[in-house]
């Protein structure tokens, strides 16, 4: 890799160092190698919104997150809400990287929907998947241009989600809840 990298380097340098001297003249009847495409968007980033009644309280989650996961081809749109200190509740919908549109649940492969506690300052907490319900509706999934070699995707929905703490009785009832966001993915 090492190598590689350093004769691509090499010759990216002789191309700069070389290729003033050579003069050319371009045909006027040809059109440009290179036409500039007249859908970039330079202004274009990722940002989302994502909000839910959980448990009958109404959470407009300020943070938030929005991962691509590659290796299964999905990505999420992740809201968290710092109660206190010691409480961060997570909540996260995930999403397939391949636009489409429609009425999804958890079992639907490429979609779920996942609420978290995390206490204290560790990495994970404790998920409400046990007797899991969920309901993910994707209304709109568009393609809204690029910047660079990156796709930028807009994407809105709604979903809903209930469930219990795996070895206790405690539940999450998670309903309205709606997301918005922009997501770009390179190719």
């Amino acid at each position: 890799m090492k190598k590689r990298l350093r004769f691509n380097l090499i010759a990216l340098l002789l191309a700069c160092v070389v290729m003033p001297f050579y003069g050319c003249e371009e045909d006027e009847n040809e059109p440009p190698s290179n036409p500039t495409p007249t859908e970039e968007n330079p202004t274009l980033a990722t940002n989302g919104v994502i909000s839910a009644e959980v448990d009958g309280q109404a959470v407009d989650y300020q943070s938030v997150l929005i991962p691509i996961y590659g290796l299964s081809g999905t990505f999420a749109i992740i809201g968290i809400d710092t109660l206190t200190e010691n409480i961060t509740n997570r909540l996260r919908v995930v999403l397939p990287l391949e636009p489409t549109t429609g009425s999804f649940d958890h079992t639907d492969p490429g979609f779920n929907v996942d609420y978290e506690v995390i206490v204290g300052n560790a990495e994970s907490g404790y998920l409400f998947n046990r007797d899991k319900e969920s309901e993910i509706n994707v209304m709109t999934y568009d393609s809204i241009g690029f910047s660079a070699d990156t796709t930028f995707y807009k994407v809105e929905g709604t979903f809903s989600t209930s469930g219990k703490r795996q070895m206790s009785s405690d539940s999450v009832n998670i309903e309205n809840g709606e997301f918005e966001l922009v997501y770009g993915i390179w190719f």
